[in-house]
């Protein structure tokens, strides 16, 4: 994993560069090459649910501000590089109607505004799903690859916990508890965790021979995948943090990034709700910064972990984009949901206020995620 070209590259970068900047600037770049991959999806996404309805493109950019460079399809969108990597837009004619402006007949049949409100529905939908579909291609690919996995084995051991007393011994390798295959130190901690007080019947390979032990789990002080404290069942083992390649064919593969994109969705929906209901510090929350330094990061330890980082993102701007806020495409979806279950559109003069109380929340989550981000610079700096 470490000597692939992404990591040879953030070496030579952060060597190179002088003055001790080459970390800093090798996160920038990396950022600047997640946000534009996610950003690029996301907006191809409301690009072709638009065009699929007969309304018209007029500008597809990925960053903001002047264009550096960029050029005109067939159909008349202008494709543009603008000069702030910092996101990026569709724009698609007449998302409003403008009662001052004359339109002709082809304007009309062309306006996002005169096509009906399943099609409005479908185009704003488009863009969360097309982040959702690339982090499940992401995850289909790298599984195909290999799944880089920390081994089931163990590194340590507790003084006095059910894995030192039934003999286990550091550098065992545990096959299968009660007879599951064990694949992968995840799916072990996942298999004893919720087995306090139960016998599990665990098979140990350890110098080439397949040895049986039985253990039982002690319900300890732990936490859960979200980092919740709650008690746990525990064996008093830590891992050796060996990887290794788990290899699935192609349709294994396709099932199995579904079936994660759905887990890593429900994570972070958790995660969210942990925050509201104080299961978890809001300090979690991050900004620029720290997705900058997390892509900087995960970008030096090779393609596999740089790639996962992106698929969660990618996740995370799917599922913050479906929030019913103003201003995100699940505030358009809301409106438009109240406008086919009423069967006219919602009160110009309360999508107007909504969308004012939207741009608030937003910019109070900006200046919040914002000072988590420094403050944590502060903290380790």
């Amino acid at each position: 994993m470490g000597s692939d070209s992404l990591t040879k590259m953030s070496e030579w970068v952060i060597n190179t560069v002088p003055y001790g900047q080459g970390e800093l600037l090798w996160a920038v770049l990396m950022f600047i090459v997640a946000l534009s991959a996610l950003v690029f999806f996301h907006e191809l996404g409301h690009y072709a649910a638009a065009r699929s309805i007969g309304a018209r493109v007029e500008a597809f950019s990925i960053g903001f501000g002047p264009k550096i460079f960029g050029w005109k399809d067939k159909h008349g969108t202008e494709w543009k590089v603008s000069a702030v990597p910092l996101g990026g837009y569709v724009s698609i004619f007449g998302f409003a109607e403008d009662p001052d402006v004359k339109y002709s007949k082809k304007d009309k049949e062309e306006a996002f505004f005169n096509k009906n409100v399943w099609g409005r529905m479908w185009v704003v939908f488009a863009g969360p799903l097309a982040n959702f579909v690339l982090a499940w291609v992401i995850l289909s690919s790298l599984f195909v690859s290999g799944e880089q996995s920390i081994l089931p084995k163990v590194g340590g051991l507790m003084d006095g916990m059910p894995a030192q007393q039934a003999g286990v011994q550091k550098g065992d390798l545990i096959l299968s508890i009660n007879d599951k295959k064990v694949q992968s130190w995840m799916r072990l901690t996942q298999l004893v965790r919720e087995e306090a007080g139960n016998m599990l019947n665990l098979e140990v390979e350890r110098d080439g021979a397949i040895i049986p032990i039985q253990i039982v789990p002690e319900l300890r002080d732990g936490k859960d995948g979200l980092g919740v404290a709650k008690k746990v069942g525990m064996i008093g083992v830590s891992a050796s943090n060996e990887t290794t390649l788990i290899q699935h064919n192609p349709l294994d593969a396709v099932v199995l990034a579904a079936q994660r994109t759905y887990l890593y969705s429900s994570l972070t929906v958790q995660a969210v709700a942990n925050i509201f209901t104080q299961k978890m510090s809001a300090d979690a929350l991050g900004g620029p910064l720290m997705i900058g330094e997390l892509a900087g990061k995960t970008a030096q330890y090779g393609w596999y972990p740089f790639f996962m980082f992106v698929m969660s993102i990618s996740i995370s701007l799917g599922l913050i984009n479906l929030v019913p806020i103003p201003m995100l495409d699940g505030g358009h979806l809301l409106f438009y949901l109240i406008e086919a279950a009423k069967g006219s559109p919602v009160n110009e003069v309360v999508q107007e206020w909504s969308y004012r109380f939207g741009m608030l929340m937003l910019g109070a989550l900006m200046i919040f995620v914002f000072y988590n981000d420094i403050s944590r610079l502060i903290t380790n700096g």
